[in-house]
């Protein structure tokens, strides 16, 4: 199950009148296009999260209990921490829990603070008319206001609501065993990690997009100002037929694709990736330009080479790689490989060219014990434990702390229908410079 608190939709329904969107606005909250609300369905199921918030919040009319809840103001007890011009400000000391750990295992004690909450949330005049066993969500507590009680709950208790369980009993009494269950668990120090199985049967099920690979497909679609670009790598390489064997690297590249799940991958208008279990034999593209002069053979090369570049494979067709041999005569050729980043990192590119020369010298490599299925699925189910969830409330309290990204200059245009190009740029900097600069770094720690 996954809950979304959904913010106004602007384009339609009752959010897309004027009137409206200023009303909103003067209590803080902005309207979200529709491609950026299904961006966020699109974000929510591909990363299987529990719960999502999706809105746009004008920070500028927010007030000073809503900017605590989203921590872009820390509560009044509590000092502003004030970052040093041009370093990144220190993490602040962690405000001490309401309630001490022999507390927390007390499941009355924590039902008598949380009915507290519930109460101040829900505005109640008396707490103690709250039922242990009362439905939460009949009495109103809606998705957008757990998703206010649970930041509570961890800011205050330090215990973080694993929200799929909450919601199988959302009571007083449900929420209370759940936070001293977890909170339990928490003290029991870190978990050893699962060894990584492989799941033959589901191979060829489909599975979630990594949070890169679900930017790089993004990217590729007009949804986002000057998307509409393909995250690849062009290799390209002059090679003399009596030296490197065609017919024979067709041969090993096809084996490589028998080998590596991912050179079979493809991806479904749902954002899900899966291996298709049979593809036909991938056969090298020719090109002869042994007809041309030397200069129209150099014009047709780089046109190749700009084609190449600027393409965008489709995700759900394979192969998401082309590989083309431009014939200059009968003795020498350039091996054009355009790859798809949706496939592979650096490093299992390397182990992909490792395995690829071995198919290409005869030999066969020791077959694989576990696919990138398995690694993804295995990295999903960490996001469940406590070492993990601990970890991630960790760097979300740190967050508010860290300095923004840098401003870098955006053009002036309209990005809708701009083909964006790119340029290499590259500086050196004199060995003292570097020294000072590396100094500056170790004094921040």
């Amino acid at each position: 199950m996954i809950s979304i608190g959904w913010g106004a939709w602007g384009e339609t329904g009752r959010a897309a009148d004027e009137a409206l969107q200023a009303a909103l606005a003067q209590d803080g909250m902005g309207v979200l296009s529709d491609a950026e609300g299904l961006w966020h369905l699109e974000q929510a199921l591909s990363r299987g999260t529990p719960y999502r918030l999706a809105m746009r919040v004008l920070t500028e009319h927010l007030d000073d209990g809503r900017k605590q809840l989203l921590g872009l103001q820390r509560e009044t007890a509590r000092q502003p921490a004030v970052p040093v011009a041009g370093k990144p400000a220190k993490a602040v000391q962690a405000q001490a829990p309401d309630l001490s750990a022999d507390k927390l295992a007390d499941a009355g004690t924590v039902e008598q603070w949380l009915a507290a909450q519930i109460a101040a949330q829900l505005r109640l005049d008396d707490s103690s008319r709250l039922s242990a066993k009362r439905d939460l969500v009949q009495l109103g507590l809606d998705s957008l206001l757990f998703l206010e009680l649970s930041s509570t709950i961890q800011r205050r208790l330090g215990v973080r609501l694993d929200a799929e369980q909450a919601y199988r009993e959302m009571t007083i009494a449900g929420l209370s065993r759940l936070i001293s269950r977890q909170a339990a668990q928490a003290t029991e120090g870190p978990s050893q990690p699962t060894r990584l199985l492989h799941d033959a049967a589901g191979r060829f099920q489909p599975f979630p997009l990594t949070p890169i690979q679900h930017a790089y497909w993004l990217g590729r679609t007009s949804l986002i100002d000057y998307g509409g670009v393909a995250c690849h790598v062009l290799f390209e390489w002059d090679l003399r037929h009596d030296q490197f064997d065609l017919k024979r690297f067709e041969q090993a590249w096809n084996a490589l694709i028998q080998r590596h799940d991912m050179l079979r991958m493809v991806i479904g208008d749902d954002g899900q990736q899966r291996i298709l279990e049979h593809v036909p034999e991938y056969r090298i593209e020719r090109s002869s330009l042994s007809a041309l002069s030397a200069d129209e053979q150099e014009r047709a090369l780089a046109q190749t080479r700009q084609e190449l570049s600027y393409r965008v494979l489709p995700a759900e067709r394979w192969p998401l790689f082309e590989l083309i041999a431009s014939e200059l005569d009968g003795e020498r050729y350039r091996l054009h490989m355009n790859l798809d980043l949706l496939l592979f990192d650096v490093q299992s590119f390397k182990v992909m060219m490792d395995d690829l020369a071995a198919f290409y010298r005869g030999g066969s490599p020791d077959p694989l014990q576990i696919t990138f299925r398995d690694y993804v699925l295995g990295e999903q189910a960490r996001r469940q434990t406590e070492d993990w969830l601990r970890s991630w409330c960790y760097w979300q309290d740190l967050l508010a702390e860290l300095p923004p990204a840098p401003s870098l200059p955006q053009s002036n245009g309209d990005p809708d229908g701009y083909q964006p190009s790119f340029t290499t740029y590259q500086a050196t900097l004199d060995r003292q410079s570097w020294t000072t600069l590396k100094e500056e770094w170790r004094s921040w720690g």
